[in-house]
This record gives C-alpha cells, sequence and structure tokens, in this order.
C-alpha cells in the first residue's frame, strides 16, 4: 500500500470517528439546560410564568418578559 493511499484510510477514518463523537446522542439533554429551562418558562402559561418570582434562586422578570416577547415575534 502507498503512503498516499494510507494518508487518505487515515484521514477518512478520522472524519468517521470525528463525525460519530459528533453526531452521538445528539438529541439527549444538554449539560446548559439552564437557557432551555428559561425559555420553557417564559412560554408557559401566565400563572405558571408569575409563579416564579416568589422563588428566591429564578430570573428577573424582565428577562422572562424579553424572552416571551422574543419567542411569541412581539
Amino acid at each position: 500500500m502507498t503512503t498516499a493511499l494510507q494518508s487518505k484510510i487515515l484521514l477518512v477514518l478520522i472524519l468517521a470517528l470525528a463525525a460519530f463523537l459528533r453526531f452521538y446522542l445528539l438529541d439527549g439533554q444538554s449539560f446548559w439546560n439552564d437557557e432551555g429551562n428559561s425559555v420553557r418558562i417564559a412560554e408557559k402559561n401566565q400563572a405558571m410564568y408569575y409563579s416564579h418570582l416568589v422563588d428566591p434562586g429564578s430570573t428577573p422578570l424582565p428577562v422572562y418578559d424579553a424572552m416571551r416577547s422574543y419567542t411569541q415575534g412581539k
């Protein structure tokens, strides 16, 4: 086998491994789920939306208002 052919085979194997690692469990839960949780809260109904105001660890209301406006196209 020639060196050029070996290099091409190695390149294809590396790219295949890279693609596998990139797409493996792509639909799984992300480590950065706080952004997703914020969007879910902003999309909920008004009662659920305002109930997060009393939670001491919640994000301030203006952030949810901005996300709600953005997601609803207002």
